[in-house]
């Protein structure tokens, strides 16, 4: 360790000793005059615009050297960059003189709008050692806002039919323009032309052939493009000229059911009029289906904005509409957290159906959809149906906090005059049966109207509610024609599509009912109150009251949410009046919600019950 710390001392003392010596060396030579110390000198220049404007050049640019520092012999470089030339324009000068260049290039251009070029200026002189360099950018120009907005109006002053020609006066209305503002005219037949004005003119258009756009109509597409060269700045604006307008002949719609056993499962029904071929359901989830009637499972729990787009061959028939469904999942509800309501109709000549609501009283939101298209938020609203029919009606109500957040559905019927009549129906297939398929019969026809129903299987069958055994698997269009007995002779036809498949020992079986309206509550003289029924939610065991107030006949069943029967509870001719309690055992059915269904002598009354348990 010694010899180390000796090695080290010894080291330092030789580097102190020779930085000495080089200190001395330069002392003496600057004392004998062969040594001079290196001149001081600064470049510098300033510069001003004085001619051009715009993106493209060229500029004029007033240089003034303001170095220091410099001597008899100083000379002066200048070199320029015009934008991103790889020549560099240069010269070398003894004078400190302003002095004019001209950049004939356009200039550099910067995202912030603004136009440059470089200067570099750099000062030597030999004799006194000096040299120094210094390089700018040279701002030669600012763009001013955009506040140009290109549009224009148009009328078709002559023509008809849609061959042409036709002359289209049009009328430029852009505003925001400068004295450097440009009108770029794009038109339908390919013609283009420019103007520095607002302008009105008239165009003969002389193509013989126009675009066709559903819903709107045989047209012509043209564009204008407001361009300030100067200032770099556009605005676009396009407008189709409708030269014959032609209204699309269907109005697209559609219905939904939430399935009663999962309840993640809607099936979508289309009632969409006119003649439309094809189908695009958007389900509001990202995933889409080209069905008519298709059925689609959410992921998850939520208000989903599904639309339905409808469209003919011919694109006569082109039309969307679009409608909220709330799915809620195989949650049970929490106590005392129920959507429901009743609705009556006064007037059969108006449409005009009267909705109460009688849902939990905690309810602070309510969202009526009325099945046609239209909706409300009304606690009780009334709504006026354009015609007489059978539209799907659901309330979705929530409280303060969504501690509740439920929906309920039923079928409502509007009475009409049976001045018309119109077929329908929806299929769907039984949750609980893969070999059996439901159907409602939503046909508006007056009573003892005549219907024949093709099975599409060569048999047929008549009546209004019907069924039909397939002997074998695939694919059959169903139809049901009405012949309307009504105030005037009125025939119908409605058909629909259904996928049939055998499983091993079954047939398909199709059954066409009458849709329940358990919810559209009536005035019922014979029973005194609402129905009771306790505990709800229940398990397996629950107690059913409620009173007679004369002798009646009585019949209570229980339904799921889409009106299909589960179990009969009661049925009796002549049932005395007075007070009356049921216990019925519901263990064997799933959890969800049912409909439990009082009729007193063809009086229905209604009341929602939760399974809590049950297989």
């Amino acid at each position: 360790m010694k010899k180390m710390k000796k090695k080290i001392y010894q080291w330092k003392r030789t580097a102190g000793l020779k930085f000495f010596k080089g200190i001395l060396s330069l002392f003496i030579l600057m004392s004998l005059g062969l040594l001079s110390a290196k001149a001081t000198c600064h470049a510098g220049f300033t510069y001003s615009v004085t001619a051009g404007i715009g993106v493209n050049g060229p500029y004029t640019v007033l240089f003034t050297n303001t170095s220091t520092g410099g001597g008899a012999n100083t000379s002066y470089t200048w070199q320029f960059q015009e934008g991103y030339m790889s020549s560099v324009p240069s010269f070398t000068t003894t004078s400190q003189s302003p002095f004019s260049f001209t950049f004939t290039v356009s200039p550099s251009y910067y995202g912030n709008r603004q136009c440059f070029y470089f200067a570099n200026l750099t000062m030597t002189d030999a004799s006194t050692n000096c040299s120094s360099t210094i390089s700018d950018s040279i701002l030669v120009w600012t763009a001013l806002p955009c506040n140009g907005n290109a549009s224009f109006t148009y009328s078709v002053t002559s023509g008809s039919g849609t061959k042409g020609p036709f002359a289209v006066l049009f009328t430029n209305t852009s505003t925001g323009a400068n004295a450097y503002t440009v009108y770029n005219w794009y038109l339908a037949d390919g013609s283009t032309f420019s103007t520095s004005a607002l302008t009105q003119f008239t165009y003969t258009f002389t193509a013989t052939s126009l675009s066709f756009v559903p819903g709107v109509g045989y047209i012509y597409s043209n564009w204008l493009d407001m361009m300030d060269h100067v200032d770099s700045c556009s605005s676009y604006y396009s407008d189709t000229i409708i030269i014959k307008s032609v209204p699309s002949t269907c109005k697209t719609s559609y219905t939904h059911v939430l399935d009663s056993i999962n309840a993640d499962k809607v099936y979508f029904f289309s009632s969409s009029t006119g003649s439309p071929s094809n189908y695009r359901w958007d389900f509001g989830d990202g995933t889409t289906s080209t069905d008519k009637n298709p059925q689609h499972i959410y992921a998850n729990s939520a208000l989903y904005n599904v639309c339905l787009t409808a469209w003919s061959n011919d694109s006569t028939c082109w039309n969307t509409f679009c409608d909220t469904v709330n799915i809620i999942g195989n949650v049970t509800p929490p106590p005392n957290c129920y959507a429901n309501f009743n609705w009556s109709q006064d007037n059969t000549q108006t449409n005009t159906i009267a909705f109460q609501n009688t849902s939990s009283p905690s309810a602070t939101s309510y969202s009526w959809d009325f099945g046609d298209g239209t909706t409300s938020t009304l606690e009780n609203p009334e709504h006026q149906y354009a015609e007489p029919g059978y539209y799907l009606m659901s309330l979705t109500i929530h409280n303060a906090d969504y501690t509740c957040n439920t929906s309920n559905s039923t079928w409502v019927y509007v009475n009409g005059s049976y001045t018309s009549c119109k077929a329908w129906f929806i299929l769907f297939p039984d949750s609980g049966s893969h070999s059996t398929y439901f159907g409602y019969n939503l046909t508006f026809a007056a009573p003892g109207s005549q219907y024949t129903w093709n099975w599409g299987d060569g048999t047929s069958s008549t009546g209004p509610y019907p069924s039909h055994i397939y002997q074998s698997p695939g694919s059959y269009q169903i139809c049901v024609t009405v012949v309307s007995v009504g105030t005037s002779t009125c025939v119908s036809t409605y058909c629909d599509t259904v996928d049939l498949y055998k499983t091993a020992g079954t047939m398909r079986t199709v059954s066409i009912t009458k849709p329940s309206t358990a919810l559209g509550i009536q005035n019922n003289e014979a029973v005194d109150n609402s129905i009771a029924i306790a505990p709800n939610p229940f398990s397996a065991i629950t107690n059913i009251s409620y009173t007679l107030s004369e002798a009646s006949q009585v019949s209570m069943i229980v339904r799921d949410i889409m009106g299909r029967e589960i179990a009969v509870v009661e049925n009796e001719n002549n049932k005395p009046s007075g007070q009356y309690t049921t216990t019925w055992d519901g263990s064997s059915l799933a959890k969800g919600i049912y409909l439990l269904q009082l009729n007193v002598n063809g009086n229905i009354s209604t009341k929602k019950m939760v399974v809590s348990g049950g297989q």
